[in-house]
């Protein structure tokens, strides 16, 4: 049977796999297997650490933007920056600078602030980092500004609909809203009627059409904040749904004195799992299998079968593992929480 193959199957597989293994292959009982499968995924990529997953952007630059930028991963005054696209957990931010050769610590944003106190504006040379949102940017909105939305090519003319999701508030948090932008984006549109965005990183995400051609901008004036181009990896392997674009936002404290080079170490994140012919990305397709059945066999009552279904599942996965992990990593077993509690049983 093709579940005992650790390759890289398509979603329409898997499914195909655990509708043999639990002997209900009806379209009532897909879903819920699809549902499962891709929960169970999108756990093992954020988890594992296989080789090919870990990233290193050692430029110490704004990864991402034109290719004649020089702007440092931190600049002079600014308390926050943007990570590469792609990005699925940091693991670490490392200062290139010789005087100040360190790694940042990570912690929460309320840790973050609590840290700060009453000197969260404080300069210095940054010594620690929280994830605090998300922004599509890779350049700060330095005033108010009107925002105008480009394409490179006017392929795209009429034909496409490109959705903005933002905020016109400096703050990142609060309720999002968002525009549909249809029309001429070779000349330019106007983004949110004409709506004057304030300071900071009000763009939170943009979904491209499927087909879209060349690059996709937003600018105040000649100066682009965001830069979408043909091989920025989407957020999903299918043809048929709008691709998803934003980068994780990091605040650091201190806020820095002057513009800081950062080599940044982060596990990419897979493509999540949409269609019947997405291909799984890291090679779990065995342990995916056997552990979907599991779960699926648990919410149906047939606890017994789910264990055997389980036992397999991790025998998988330590197979996986042995074979595709670095020695360092095959001690790490975080746990997954099924539908009766939490269990031994591991992430990979």
């Amino acid at each position: 049977m093709a579940a005992t193959n650790q390759g890289l199957m398509t979603f329409g597989q898997l499914a195909d796999e655990v509708g043999v293994l639990i002997e209900d292959s009806s379209a009532g009982r897909r879903p819920s297997i699809k549902s499962s499968i891709a929960r169970l995924y999108d756990a093992a990529c954020a988890e594992s650490g296989f080789s090919g997953q870990d990233k290193v952007d050692s430029s110490g630059l704004r990864n991402g933007a034109s290719s004649a930028s020089t702007i440092k991963t931190l600049e002079n005054g600014e308390a926050e920056f943007p990570l590469p696209y792609g990005v699925g957990r940091l693991k670490s931010l490392h200062h290139q600078s010789v005087l100040a050769a360190r790694t940042l610590i990570g912690v929460d944003p309320q840790e973050l602030f609590d840290r700060a106190g009453s000197d969260l504006n404080t300069t210095g040379t940054p010594l620690y980092y929280a994830e605090v949102g998300y922004t599509a940017q890779w350049r700060r909105l330095s005033a108010a500004s009107v925002l105008t939305a480009y394409a490179s090519l006017p392929n795209n003319d009429g034909s496409k609909t490109v959705r903005v999701v933002f905020r016109t508030q400096a703050a990142y948090t609060g309720e999002t809203l968002y525009h549909d932008l249809t029309g001429s984006f070779s000349t330019g549109l106007s983004l949110a009627e004409g709506a004057t965005f304030e300071a900071g990183w009000p763009i939170e995400s943009v979904y491209l059409p499927p087909a879209w051609v060349g690059r996709f901008m937003i600018q105040t004036g000649s100066t682009e904040i965001v830069d979408i181009r043909g091989w920025v990896a989407p957020s999903t392997s299918n043809t048929e749904l709008d691709k998803a674009y934003r980068r994780k936002l990091i605040r650091v404290w201190p806020v820095p004195s002057m513009d800081y080079g950062l080599t940044v170490t982060w596990r990419n994140a897979p493509r999540r799992l949409a269609l019947e012919s997405d291909v799984i990305e890291i090679p779990v397709a065995g342990y995916l299998v056997h552990a979907a059945a599991a779960d699926v066999l648990t919410t149906m009552g047939l606890l017994q079968k789910a264990s055997v279904q389980m036992s397999l599942a991790i025998k998988k996965l330590e197979d996986s593992k042995n074979q595709n992990l670095p020695s360092t990593s095959r001690s790490m077993r975080p746990k997954y929480r099924n539908m009766l509690g939490t269990s031994d049983i591991p992430l990979w």
